[in-house]
């Protein structure tokens, strides 16, 4: 039995978001004090761990990984602009949280949406994409890529972490799109409001309040659950709390958990 899962852990997940440095450069300087290493570990470790448990079960799971880039993309685009230059900070991050996962037994291997995909004006192009992805998996390792700047014709564009797993959620087919953040899919912001709700099914992104998080420069919350409805209807979409403990690996072992977009 084949699976196919695209997935992605948030930038809130793997990057201290809301902390804003002094200086650019203090990202790349002083990384530990706004990369959350040992989440990254964690997830490496349930992701490796998932991966086996369904070999054991006689699934063989292609898996997709994209990663957020929290202030490598967000703070760099409020800096830089939009510009070429953004790519490096994003990089810098994918090279981290890569070397991670191989450490642990995940052969990651980067395939670089700057590199292979641009937007045309009126939608991204990702058939370069999901080629070079596809020869990474035909040659036993796993495509891993993260948000970034592409070209556009009058100039570049942002292409976010959760436009990568809409594309080649749809394009592949998948059996499931995977989102893992920091908290609890709630009614309402759980870290502004004491009385927040975990939301098991939603139908629309208009069900969440607006303040359940601010607007980064790929969109909130809200975005999110727009984009996830888009494919919903025919392939599983789920967005999940993955600060906490063994919610990655049962997701991707097809435990049902965190909050189900139904279309």
């Amino acid at each position: 039995m084949k699976l196919i899962k695209v997935v992605k852990y948030g930038g809130s997940l793997f990057t201290k978001k809301g902390l804003k440095p002094p200086k650019l450069i203090d990202i790349l300087d002083s990384y530990e004090v706004y990369v959350r290493l040992d989440v990254i570990r964690r997830a490496a470790v349930e992701t490796i761990n998932a991966l086996r448990e369904c070999e054991k079960r006689g699934i063989l799971l292609d898996i997709w990984i994209g990663h957020g880039v929290g202030p490598y993309g967000h703070y760099a685009v409020e800096v830089l602009g939009v510009t070429p230059e953004v790519r490096h900070y994003c990089k810098f991050l994918n090279e981290l949280v890569k070397d991670v996962f191989k450490e642990e037994g995940i052969p990651a291997e980067t395939v670089d949406l700057a590199e292979t995909c641009n937007w045309d004006g009126n939608r991204f192009l990702i058939n370069d994409f999901l080629k070079k992805g596809n020869d990474v998996i035909k040659r036993g390792n796993v495509p891993i890529t993260f948000g970034t700047i592409v070209g556009s014709p009058n100039g570049f564009k942002i292409i976010s972490t959760d436009d990568f797993v809409v594309l080649a959620a749809d394009s592949l087919k998948a059996d499931q799109a995977l989102m893992w953040t920091d908290v609890d899919l709630c009614d309402k912001d759980p870290k502004r409001f004491n009385d927040a709700k975990p939301v098991r099914t939603i139908r629309s992104h208009l069900d969440i309040q607006t303040t359940i998080e601010e607007t980064d420069k790929t969109g909130s919350i809200r975005e999110k659950i727009r984009k996830m409805g888009l494919i919903a209807n025919g392939i599983e979409c789920r967005i999940i709390n993955g600060m906490v403990d063994y919610n990655i690996y049962r997701a991707l072992i097809g435990e049902n958990i965190g909050t189900l977009i139904k279309p």
